[in-house]
């Protein structure tokens, strides 16, 4: 059995492919807090504070999940808890997202 944190990784890496990366509309300022995004079947991960944080969210239906990773790798859920992240992972093992690093 995977921990909350292990499944917070799981899900962010899997997604931070260039083939969901979402193009910035928008252009910093001085290169500071910059925002990148990556989306896959409604789930988006974001990077930010050039690396120092990173953030899942999930809004489908009542679903509502948005948990971040601070700098000291704590994890802060803003929206849903911590079995909202096991159902996400569990939603997206069974599509395959996985599988998909092709």
């Amino acid at each position: 059995m995977l921990t909350v944190k292990q499944l917070f990784i799981q899900i962010f890496n899997t997604l931070r492919q260039d083939k969901y990366k979402v193009e910035r509309t928008t252009p910093t300022i001085g290169g500071m807090w910059t925002v990148d995004k990556w989306e896959c079947d409604g789930v988006e991960i974001f990077l930010m504070d050039e690396g120092a944080t990173r953030a899942i969210r999930y809004h489908k239906n009542s679903f509502k999940l948005y948990v971040i990773e601070n700098y000291d790798g704590s994890l802060t859920f803003q929206e849903g808890e911590e079995v909202d992240l096991m159902n996400l992972y569990t939603i997206m093992l069974s599509r395959n997202l996985f599988y998909a690093k092709y």
